[in-house]
């Protein structure tokens, strides 16, 4: 499915940022997830549903992780799901209730861990040989921006190469760090095939990929950009402890 970003979307927050004691849920159920949980985080006002998330993906979610910078999230942690029903003590906005999960997951998961710093190989986003290929639009443009993120597919108008970053940082899941010194908003398109469908009979079920370029040739052809290896310091975080929830 298709989703769109309108605007540009909020930096996330700082990981090894100092936070203040967020504020907690007045009431929370936790059950384990059925075959019609629907996967998700769903607000409404003072409300929030969680659907079909192991304990790890809460944590991803809830920290603004990616799944590298998790250590010890094994077992249980990675395959039991989870629903999540839980009540604010008044109005609350989405990302509010968002940080009331932690002392949720502290309480109910009994979860305890400690950040480190490791070495681990990621890539620079940097511009290519040839100069990059994306445009900055007219300056008599004055329609709002956008991003779609769809199927080994990212279209944008009027987004920062930020918003690039963020994007395939996730597709690569390695630590993505932007060296492009490319200021301001651009318009890019980049399509690529998912290398993970090599064989000839993967191939077979997803046909449209077959003519498209990996992920790495894509971006430089298609973007005049370029993925380099390096390796460089990321904080992770790592589980000591974590129990499975009494359900109710």
């Amino acid at each position: 499915m298709r989703i769109v970003w309108v605007v540009a979307m909020a930096a996330a927050m700082a990981f090894g940022q100092s936070e203040a004691p967020p504020a907690t849920f007045e009431v929370a159920s936790i059950k384990a997830s059925t075959a019609d949980s629907r996967s998700g985080m769903f607000p409404t006002p003072g409300r929030l549903t969680v659907g079909n998330r192991t304990l790890k993906q809460l944590i991803v979610e809830v920290y603004r992780l990616k799944n590298y910078q998790i250590s010890g999230a094994d077992g249980w942690m990675n395959s039991t799901s989870y629903d999540i029903a839980a009540k604010a003590a008044g109005p609350a906005k989405f990302l509010e209730m968002v940080a009331m999960l932690k002392p949720l997951l502290a309480d109910r998961f009994q979860l305890k861990f400690h950040r480190e710093t490791k070495e681990l190989p990621g890539y620079w986003l940097v511009v290519g040989k040839n100069g990059p290929k994306i445009q900055k639009p007219a300056p008599s443009d004055t329609t709002q921006g956008w991003l779609r993120n769809g199927n080994h597919s990212i279209e944008a108008h009027k987004m920062a190469i930020g918003q690039l970053v963020f994007f395939l940082g996730g597709e690569i899941q390695r630590p993505l760090i932007d060296k492009t010194g490319l200021e301001g908003d651009y318009d890019f398109k980049l399509q690529w095939s998912d290398e993970r469908a090599a064989s000839p009979a993967d191939a077979a079920l997803a046909p449209a990929d077959v003519e498209k370029p990996s992920l790495l040739a894509a971006v430089q052809e298609q973007l005049g950009l370029k993925l380099e290896l390096h390796t460089g310091p990321v904080e992770i975080l790592v589980i000591d402890h974590a129990e499975k929830p009494s359900l109710n």
